[in-house]
């Protein structure tokens, strides 16, 4: 799979998950969809393409694709759960677990392609 294709089903697998989440929880009430699924997708758009290289591309420094994806993950994970809680904006355990749900969904995902 190549960048663009892992960034569209980024993309549309984590604004499904974190919309869902929000909608079910009531997070961010006084936001409209479109707000969300916007700020959603500038955190992927944001991140993405740092993990991709970190994880993808710039295998020189760990072989293993564990060593290299779960401190990539882990850390564009609060990146985002930072940034939702800054812009929704929502508590920060919330942007967090929100972040948690839709990285862990998407990277789940990928693992299978």
């Amino acid at each position: 799979m190549g960048q663009l294709s892992a960034l569209i089903l980024t993309l549309v697998i984590e604004s499904i998950v974190a919309l869902t989440i929000l909608r079910l929880t009531g997070w961010a009430s006084d936001r409209s969809w479109t707000s969300k699924l916007g700020i959603v997708c500038a955190a992927s758009l944001i991140t993405h393409p740092f993990a991709w290289y970190l994880i993808v591309e710039f295998r020189s420094w760990a072989a293993s694709f564990w060593v290299r994806a779960i401190p990539v993950e882990l850390a564009l994970t609060v990146a985002e759960g930072l940034l939702y809680a800054w812009i929704l904006p929502v508590r920060r355990w919330q942007g967090l677990a929100l972040s948690l749900a839709a990285n862990g969904t998407s990277f789940g995902y990928g693992l299978t392609m």
